[in-house]
């Protein structure tokens, strides 16, 4: 097997070493160029530390492997070539004074002694290695992670997307989830954004091979938030992922945690084209049938097929491309139970009030396709372009029974019985269609000499997001009740906020069958179209110059302007059944008739019975033939051009950003520092409702009309900022690594503070001021940060890591909610009305300071050494411990102060099982306002993923994938200290476990 061999020429494109370069002249000098690759695994390898021995003269091969060693004594000479986890190699070479030498290095993780082979092929020496056999799961991902970090700049964790074997539905996040500091935020079942550090993802940057993607998914345009939807890119065409803790000054400010750059795959990685492909079934163990009623009007099928495709074909070793594409088809079954207690002003004399059962379907298909080119038209030019475009359909539907025994004396922990008539049963459903895209390009262009480096990259993404029903046959909500009851709850299931048994009886005190759907009224149905659209643009140039001085100083400068336009347009309209009779509260307004014969008679779950229930698209048909049954009151109309007005927004985001960076090594290149300074200035633009006029009184679809004007107001502001940013690395020995760095980095506001707007409304409660005024705030300045980091880690033979890190971060500029009497001086600033004079005056504010604190480790090692078996086990741990100290501990929702994770991967011949547990710690959602001092928390979890592979053929593996493989809940509670451990329960879920059942490989 070949080991290296003197080539032909080879581009070299690479940072070169930090100590001076003797004049070539005065020398005789040449020039060493080569390209390194896992010859395991056929991938160029980056950041392969080549060394001229006898000396501390050394270069990092570029992304594609490829160095380039200049100012080489001419003779033989001998190069060391390291990477971590592969077997270091002694390559000789004979350099000519004023030419270039080329070489190819194949490095493996076997450590048999090499010998040479004479081959009587012209000037070229090949080396040859000892056989050995590379077994399933041997693919280099934990090499090609550890040594990224280990030589990065800055404090990173770098993963190969091959780290953690298949991953669910190519959600990314279901493989960000394995690490160290992250943790996913969910919407339901679905992984939608990213969380570092703690910070919630509207303060985590986001990245495609460094510029962003457009996002309209419903977790950034619907709250205007700066998340990016993980629903919205697959992993088939990402190579590996960059979570970044502190940046450089060449990366975004805009990093409070840490940011998240995803690295597309490149042909030039590879040495020979390369297939991967699997194909594979999806279950919900919830739903573990071919096909069942739900959830559209039909019946569906359950278990859904996918497929996925990457082809990297490097066709010279000046072009090559990587097409990639998949379908991911997923079905979920999630069941929750709701309980709601009557408390007392200390929470001691609890009871059940009320409980909610919900079950929830939703059937998702992901169909993505990319493609990249890679042209090197010069030994030290490239261009790079890729386009990836994704399509998102889903179908949801959320029934939902709430059973409400209302207040009552007659109670105890197993039981309640409701008072007469005071109970009353609602039927929820909400239904809806889901259509998203996204589009996105990119072009690059690099060049390497020997002392400049320039990238330089233009991107355009757009995205767009839209739900849609009365379009396609259907109402988005239909509530029906049974009113006037005496509901009872027997056997209270406190561990699942379930009732045994639910019994209601009328007036006369009669049972009554509230699982009929003829027993039910139809009160309302609903209508909630939606539209979005984002669309960024993005320049960016980056260039350094290398200087010929001691410690090798390199400048790196550069700049970049983005370009962020969002547009939504979207209401909510309601109607009123009123019937045949066309009177509200007749005695016509029943269901008979109107049933989802699909779907009535199924079961919630927890041991409910099965139940009928309102067809939405039976109603619409209904609707469309009698539009006269459907009022809408005059509150119902003015409430639907309200929310019209409220909803719909434009805004444009601006940032430009210029930057300085100077990087030298010391101490015979132990030491690495790195500092600069960037500059950002942000231009918001933002155009939201005006609402004008006397908003007192009965409204009307008339008064709304002259009140609400859909983007009436308009808002332009800028600001601007410098931020520093140094880092310090130092190698103690050749396998420990200090790291202290610091970064000042900030946090934008949420965009929807960006759209100016002013709510005025009268308090139709029964307590508090007579009304009120709302507005944003459009010059709220973002959240700073002082961010300190200081870490060791300590890197072992056999491509194993052992880190620690301690980490601080002080925080000023909190978002503050603000509230105040409305008095003469504010009336003049707002421009309200006098009628509103002791109102209470509602915005955000900056104010107040926080403080998080954190320690993180990390273990990543083989126990067992590399045989012919290859690494039997190999066992991963890393756990994240954060503190939150200060005046703005509340501010922080969704806060999660401990994650971990453990895995266990095991390879023996054609086998491979990997275990990964994932811990989430108790997370604060927010201050609950029916109990005083109470918080409600999200509760801590661990949850279990499986992959079990079995290698059939070199090329061909079966699998097994499991996620949440022992069906862990998730659970909400309410505390303050005195409410009884079974009653702090407020939310309840299930959600299966989801496995996939397929066959992959690579050719």
């Amino acid at each position: 097997m070949c080991l290296f061999a003197v080539a032909p020429a080879i581009p070299a494109q690479a940072q070169e070493a930090p100590v001076a370069t003797p004049d070539a002249a005065q020398q005789g000098t040449g020039t060493v160029r080569g390209r390194v690759l896992n010859e395991a695994t056929g991938r160029y390898l980056r950041n392969a530390r080549i060394t001229l021995a006898g000396t501390d003269r050394f270069v990092f091969s570029n992304e594609y492997g490829e160095f380039t060693l200049s100012g080489v004594p001419a003779g033989a000479q001998t190069l060391s070539v390291f990477y971590t986890g592969l077997e270091t190699q002694q390559i000789p070479v004979t350099v000519v004074a004023d030419q270039s030498a080329s070489v190819r290095v194949n490095l493996n993780p076997a450590r048999a002694p090499v010998t040479p082979a004479q081959t009587g092929e012209g000037d070229e020496d090949i080396f040859e290695l000892e056989a050995f056999e590379v077994t399933a799961g041997d693919m280099g991902a934990d090499a090609l992670a550890l040594n990224e970090q280990r030589f990065s700049e800055n404090l990173k964790n770098v993963v190969s997307t091959d780290a953690f074997g298949e991953v669910s539905q190519g959600n990314i996040g279901e493989f960000m989830k394995h690490m160290p500091g992250v943790t996913i935020e969910y919407n339901g079942n679905v992984a939608q954004g990213v969380q570092v550090r703690g910070f919630s993802s509207n303060f985590t940057n986001v990245t495609v091979d460094g510029g962003q993607i457009a996002s309209a998914a419903t977790n950034s345009t619907q709250n205007h938030s700066r998340s990016f939807g993980l629903d919205q890119t697959s992993i088939n065409n990402v190579s590996r992922i960059e979570v970044t803790k502190l940046p450089t000054a060449a990366d975004s400010a805009n990093s409070l945690g840490g940011s998240v750059n995803l690295i597309s795959k490149s042909a030039f990685e590879y040495a020979q084209p390369e297939l991967n492909y699997s194909a594979y079934l999806s279950i919900n163990s919830n739903a573990v049938n071919l096909k069942s009623p739900g959830p559209g009007e039909h019946s569906s099928f359950k278990t859904l097929p996918s497929v996925s495709l990457s082809y990297a074909l490097p066709m010279t070793d000046d072009l090559g491309f990587v097409f990639s594409g998949a379908s991911a088809n997923q079905f979920n079954l999630s069941r929750t139970n709701v309980p709601t207690y009557q408390y007392d002003d200390l929470g001691s004399d609890t009871y059940l009030r009320q409980v909610s059962t919900r079950t929830e379907q939703s059937s998702t298909s992901r169909n993505s396709a990319g493609i990249k080119a890679d042209w090197r038209f010069t030994d030290n030019q490239q261009l790079s372009f890729s386009y990836y475009g994704n399509i998102y359909n889903g179908i949801s539907a959320s029934r939902r029974l709430t059973f409400v025994s209302g207040e009552t004396e007659d109670h105890s922990t197993e039981y309640v019985y409701g008072d007469d008539n005071d109970g009353h049963i609602t039927q929820d459903g909400n239904y809806q269609e889901r259509e998203s895209d996204n589009n996105t390009f990119n072009l690059k262009y690099t060049y390497y000499g020997e002392r400049w480096e320039v990238d330089a990259g233009a991107s355009y993404s757009k995205s767009t997001n839209s739900y849609d029903d009365m379009e396609n046959g259907f109402f988005r909500t239909v509530n029906a009740r049974i009113s006037g009851l005496r509901v009872n709850f027997d056997d209270i299931d406190y561990s699942t906020g379930s009732v045994g048994q639910v019994t209601a009886f009328n007036e006369a005190g009669q049972p009554v069958d509230i699982t009929a759907i003829d027993n039910y009224e139809l009160r309302t149905v609903s209508s909630s179209p939606y539209e979005s659209s984002d669309t960024v643009k993005e320049a960016r140039f980056n260039a350094g110059y290398t200087f010929d001085l001691p410690a090798r100083p390199t400048f790196r400068f550069g700049g970049s302007h983005n370009d962020l336009q969002r547009e939504i347009d979207t209401y909510t309209a309601e109607w009123t059944y009123v019937g045949p009779d066309g009177i509200d509260n007749g005695l016509d307004e029943g269901l008979a008739g109107l049933e989802d014969t699909n779907f009535s008679g199924m079961s919630p779950g927890f041991n409910y019975p099965g139940f009928d229930y309102a067809s939405p698209w039976r109603l619409y048909d209904l609707y469309v033939q009698h539009p006269e049954y459907f009022l809408q009151t005059d509150q119902q109309q003015y409430n639907a051009i309200r929310s019209r007005a409220i909803s719909s927004a434009s805004l444009n985001e601006k940032i430009t950003a210029y930057y300085g960076m100077l990087e030298g090594w010391f101490f015979n290149s132990q030491l690495r520092l790195v500092g600069g300074v960037r500059y950002e200035k942000t231009e918001d633009e933002g155009a939201g409702y005006t609402q004008d006029g006397d908003v007192t009184g009965d409204p009307d679809a008339e008064r709304a009309e002259r009140e609400f004007t859909v983007r009436g107001a308009q808002f332009g502001r800028s600001y601007d900022g410098f931020y520093p940013s140094a880092h310090a690395r130092y190698n103690l020995t050749d396998k420990l690594v200090l790291r202290v760095a610091y970064a000042k980095t900030i946090g934008r506001p949420a965009l929807h503070n960006i759209v100016p707007y002013r709510w005025i409304g009268e308090n139709t409660g029964e307590n508090g001021p007579p009304g009120f005024v709302v507005t944003s705030n459009p010059g709220l300045e973002p959240w700073e940060a002082d961010n300190y980091d200081v870490s060791l880690e300590y890197y072992t033979d056999n491509a194993g890591v052992i880190s620690v890190g301690v980490f601080r971060k002080e925080i000023v500029n909190f978002f503050t909610n603000s509230r105040q009497v409305v008095d003469q001086a504010l009336m003049d600033e707002l421009g309200l009305p006098e009628y509103t004079r002791g109102w209470e005056y509602q915005t955000e504010r900056n104010g107040g300071d926080a403080r998080i604190q954190g320690v993180e480790f990390n273990y990543e090692q083989p126990l067992t050494p590399l045989g012919d078996w290859g690494r039997h086990f190999t066992l991963m741990l890393n756990y994240t411990y954060l503190q939150l100290e200060g005046e703005n501990e509340a501010d922080f929702n969704d806060f999660i102060p401990r994650t971990g994770n453990a895995a266990v991967k095991f390879t023996a011949g054609k086998w491979l099982a990997f275990m990964k547990w994932n811990y989430r710690g108790r997370q604060f959602r927010e201050q609950y306002d029916d109990l005083e001092g109470a918080n409600e928390y999200i509760r801590s979890r661990l949850e279990l993923d499986l992959n079990v592979e079995y290698a059939v053929t070199p090329w061909m593996s079966l699998f097994v994938a499991g996620r949440n493989v022992t069906n862990e809940s998730y659970e909400w509670e309410v505390y303050n200290g005195n409410v009884a451990g079974p009653q702090r329960l407020t939310s309840y879920s299930e959600y299966g476990a989801q496995y996939t059942f397929g066959v992959k490989g690579r050719f």
